[in-house]
């Protein structure tokens, strides 16, 4: 069975969980929810054997369990144990739950509608283990908690210490809640913590994610990894907009020799891989969308995605598809409509863009920002915290870099480069292998550079190279008087008009310091020398607003690619002697006010034509 991405634990089945929100799933909404992720997403399915077992659901509803039954005999869902047998599991929950034989009949000879020949998927860790382990260090860890989760939590670490070989079930834990402050509400906490450990411990054993927006235990929502790829509200509306609304809301029964054959039949493996394709890249685009801004919310973005689908829905089809022969390709072919319309949307679209080219096994971003020093970098980072972003380091193209995420709708990557531009890992090769690998469409280098005019340039202000000349390339030769008389020979490289537009339209509505346009020399030298800077001004024709030593390497990494720059720094001295002078905190202060302005010129939105 094609699967994409992530299996997905169905913590739908567990008893437990649902109780601590109390919650009973109904056996509809469960078979409603199965249907979906079997239909639309293909995606492996996997549960535990214990919330299997112990499934009100399942227990209550012959239907049911025969349709669960099918899913697990054609390999559909998998049942998972630290056992490696049936019967050791049985015997396993006897043991365990001799204390709680009321909670648990299903282990001590009473019947369910479960048969006992289902093949058990072993795996290497153990619950009980897990929970006690992560409910330790929830315990241990007091900040950041109200009264009642201190007071839980009290109750958690003292009942632990005494476990022995019992359960790890709330049980455990009722006599020292009942000595709590406020035992009702200690109880419902320690009941919800346990069912989030627990789900965590399933989902990381097959490497899963679980479905949201189920009634009643949307609580659990914050477990999900990849939210609204596996929404149940969502594929409802996206069943009913295709067509398959009736065949997901009426029992399986009624079409029983449809879905026997769905999950039995490789013969349909070409139409149900179509459909799970684009089902994943619909997921994947609106999975981009909800990230690109963090200022988005499940329950409104869910919404929104709702009302999209409905308002959509009569261009779409105006009848329902039946089940049979042509069921698959029929959908695949109105959710390819589907696609076409929502990607008239520009944001959808480019969403859909990126997800294709990661499909593809590509990564795509807007923006790769290059840093040279400790404190670019730090300043960049410390941006990104701030709009609740948090780097992560990542290793491609021979080379390490920071997934920022997605800042203002827009993903960016942060590479730091060697100082200098021809040294090893400078800024020529750093650029040309980072640029290779993550082929952004945006290339701003960023830092801190020295100002060629202490009353023009005071400490702090952004200078943006809308030309930059690398002073390198020179002829030495003699003046009339025989002294040295030198010449530039290297030539004016202009910056990405584009991006300079950018960068000088944010820095109209920014106030945070002054904002410089005009050429900037780069070189491999560590200027700190009046006399030196004022030599290098005469090369520029007087023309050079500040200096700095990596940007030459840039251009000449991206000379030949169709990729947009521009440089922004900040000033940080003059290179007039003086550059040990509050070194760090002009530093840190220059860093901070030119990635400060490169993330307001991000916060722009293009319209339709888009940068």
């Amino acid at each position: 069975m094609p699967t994409h991405g992530r299996s997905v634990y169905l913590h739908f089945f567990d008893r437990e969980l649902g109780e601590s929100v109390q919650c009973t799933v109904t056996e509809n909404n469960v078979q409603i929810s199965l249907k979906l992720l079997s239909i639309l997403t293909g995606s492996a399915l996997n549960c535990s054997a214990s919330i299997f077992f112990e499934s009100p659901a399942i227990n209550s509803s012959p239907s049911l369990a025969e349709f669960t039954q099918l899913l697990v005999h054609t390999g559909h869902l998998d049942i998972l144990s630290s056992h490696p047998t049936l019967a050791e599991f049985f015997e396993s929950r006897a043991t365990l739950y001799t204390d709680d034989r009321d909670r648990y009949p299903m282990y001590f000879g009473k019947t369910n509608n479960i048969p006992e020949t289902l093949a058990i998927i072993p795996k290497s860790t153990s619950a009980t283990l897990s929970l006690a382990t992560g409910l330790s260090g929830w315990g241990a860890d007091l900040q950041s908690s109200s009264d009642a989760e201190r007071d839980a939590k009290r109750v958690v670490s003292e009942s632990l210490i005494k476990r022995a070989d019992r359960a790890v079930t709330a049980a455990l834990f009722s006599t020292a809640t009942e000595a709590s402050k406020r035992p009702e509400f200690a109880i419902g906490i320690i009941r919800r913590q346990i069912s989030v450990q627990y789900t965590k411990h399933f989902m990381g054993s097959l490497n899963s994610d679980i479905a949201t927006g189920i009634d009643g235990l949307r609580y659990f929502d914050d477990c999900s990894l990849n939210f609204p790829c596996l929404d149940i509200p969502i594929l409802i509306d996206v069943a009913k907009t295709i067509g398959l609304g009736e065949l997901i809301k009426t029992d399986w029964l009624s079409s029983k020799a449809f879905w026997q054959n769905y999950f039995s039949s490789s013969s349909r493996f070409d139409e149900r891989s179509d459909l799970h394709e684009k089902m994943h890249l619909l997921g994947a685009s609106l999975a981009g969308m909800y990230r690109s801004d963090i200022s988005n919310k499940r329950e409104t973005f869910r919404l929104f995605v709702q009302q999209t689908l409905r308002a959509i829905s009569n261009q779409v089809t105006r009848t329902e598809i039946n089940a049979g022969a042509e069921t698959l390709s029929l959908a695949s072919s109105r959710l390819e409509k589907v696609l076409g319309i929502l990607s008239h949307n520009l944001e959808f679209r480019n969403a859909m863009e990126a997800a294709r080219v990661q499909a593809q096994g590509k990564t795509m971003f807007d923006y790769v920002i290059v840093v040279a020093t400790d404190i670019e970098r730090n300043a960049v980072f410390d941006a990104v915290r701030n709009l609740g972003g948090e780097p992560e380091p990542k290793f491609g193209g021979s080379r390490a870099y920071f997934d920022c995420g997605y800042i203002h709708g827009s993903r960016v990557a942060v590479v730091k480069v060697a100082m200098g531009s021809v040294s090893v890992g400078g800024s020529v090769s750093t650029t040309m292998q980072i640029t290779s690998h993550l082929k952004p469409k945006h290339v701003i280098m960023v830092g801190i550079a020295f100002g060629m005019d202490e009353s023009k340039y005071p400490i702090g202000t952004v200078l943006v190279g809308r030309q930059v000349l690398g002073y390198e390339l020179q002829r030495v030769g003699s003046d009339e008087h025989g002294e040295a008389a030198v010449v530039s020979r290297g030539s004016r490289t202009d910056a990405s008009p584009m991006l300079v537009s950018l960068i000088e339209a944010a820095a109209a509505v920014w106030n945070d310091a002054e904002v410089k346009i005009g050429l900037l020399l780069s070189g491999d030298k560590l200027v700190d020398n009046l006399d030196f800077r004022e030599k290098l001004q005469k090369l520029a024709g007087g023309d050079a607003i500040g200096g700095e030593m990596e940007g030459i390497g840039l251009v000449v990494a991206l000379a030949e690619k169709p990729t947009h720059w521009v440089i922004v720094k900040g000033v940080c001295d003059w290179a007039d002697g003086n550059k040990s002078e509050d070194k760090h905190s002009r530093q840190a202060l220059a860093a901070k006010n030119a990635v400060s302005l490169v993330f307001r010129a991000m916060k722009i939105v293009p319209d339709s034509e888009g940068i």
